[in-house]
């Protein structure tokens, strides 16, 4: 091909490259560009890499179109061509240096483009799909998507965790007993909490099981460096001050007393938390297991927030969190149907996640909710609620659950 040619295609390569690596920096979702710290951020470093490139093409690919009287001629033009300003012969040469940045950031990336975080709407979904394994009594199959998620999705949310170990521990399959303890203890699971498990009783005299508990504090180790400390301690003082409040307003005497002091006290509090969470969500992300450790504090707060216009800037973001893994389905329909269930007056029963008769129309409303954020059906999470008595085992279906919800004829 000739040197023209090859020139004008190696040009169009790399400024659409550049292009397609503007889109690939997201400074929330993608670890490999944390030095990104906002969209502005992004723009400017790839609208700079886009300027390089550009540089590069008129000083040292170009020129190749040309014989050599004619790229003698073309460079010593250039500095016409490009204002003194902004670079001369000698600043391009300078640049060569950055050149070869891009020449590195071109190498990696496939490596940067695969690294954005998968859609988690659609690991809710294989959840299901696991859970019907469970119900079907098929349980390798089971353990194998469990397994599946664990290599494909870089945050595994604990519940999981545990229904796979108690799974394997059932099965008898250690293997992936210890590989799941391994993870779920990875992810806060402790060994006060694990021994309480009736089903794990049986395997406490195995040397690996020993081991695996012996190693706890590194475990703690390893589950503080992934999240955010910080951030976690000040959603824990939030909730202990809602809490505080909450429990005021329950031993509040009389109906009147008792209404008073929640909107004198509880209601502003809680509004100025809500709205620190909504400020959290725009700079790190929704505060729940993935950040800072703990699925249920944040959702506590939002729960408790009613009437509040607020909620309509949160509602979006939540809906975005569920999709990066940052709060769960269930977490997010136990928020979303607390404030529906309170905003109708009770009359929309939402994604139905507490113990209730429902009507078919309310249930079908409620799994065609379920169905849209990667939660369970009603009829799959009663089968569960069976399953886990017979087997003695725990999957965490929700806080909210007491038993079965009916669905009247």
């Amino acid at each position: 091909m000739p040197n023209g040619a090859t020139a004008i295609l190696f040009s169009l390569f790399l400024n659409t490259t550049t292009v397609v690596i503007f889109y690939c920096i997201k400074p929330r979702s993608q670890p490999l560009f944390n030095i990104l710290v906002s969209e502005k951020h992004a723009y400017n470093t790839a609208k700079r890499i886009l300027f390089e490139s550009f540089v590069w093409y008129f000083y040292w690919i170009l020129p190749l179109a040309f014989n050599d009287s004619g790229k003698k001629e073309f460079v010593h033009s250039l500095p016409g061509l490009i204002p003194g300003n902004l670079y001369g012969v000698k600043g391009i040469l300078r640049k060569t240096l950055l050149m070869k940045n891009l020449f590195l950031l071109l190498l990696f990336l496939p490596v940067f483009c695969s690294a954005q975080t998968p859609n988690y709407l659609n690991y809710h979904h294989q959840i299901i799909q696991a859970e019907e394994y469970l119900v079907a009594r098929q349980f390798p199959e089971s353990l194998k998507i469990y397994r599946q998620l664990t290599a494909t999705y870089p945050h595994v949310f604990l519940r999981d965790m545990k229904v796979a170990a108690q799974l394997a521990a059932y099965t008898k399959d250690t293997a992936n007993l210890y590989f799941f303890l391994e993870k779920a203890m990875q992810k806060g699971w402790t060994a006060k909490q694990i021994l309480k498990r009736e089903n794990l009783q049986p395997f406490k005299s195995d040397d690996r099981f020993q081991k695996l508990l012996a190693g706890e504090d590194q475990f703690h180790k390893t589950f503080e460096n992934k999240i955010n400390l910080t951030l976690r301690k000040e959603i824990k003082q939030m909730l202990a001050a809602d809490q505080k409040r909450a429990l005021r307003v329950a031993l509040t005497p009389g109906k009147k007393w008792r209404q008073q002091y929640t909107m004198k006290k509880f209601v502003p509090q809680n509004r100025v938390q809500v709205r620190r969470i909504n400020q959290i969500m725009d700079q790190v992300g929704y505060p729940g297991e993935k950040i800072i450790g703990d699925h249920s504090w944040a959702t506590v707060l939002i729960s408790h927030n009613e009437h509040d216009y607020i909620y309509q800037q949160l509602r979006p973001k939540l809906y975005a969190a569920l999709k990066r893994g940052e709060i769960s389905a269930i977490e997010l329909a136990i928020v979303e149907s607390w404030r529906r269930v309170v905003d109708t007056n009770g009359q929309e029963k939402a994604f139905v996640i507490w113990e209730q008769e429902v009507s078919q129309e309310e249930a079908a409303h409620a799994d065609s909710l379920r169905s849209s954020i990667g939660l369970r059906s009603i009829a799959l999470n009663n089968k569960l609620l069976d399953l886990e008595k017979e087997l003695k085992m725990k999957f965490y279906l929700s806080p909210s659950h007491g038993g079965r919800i009916i669905v009247k004829p």
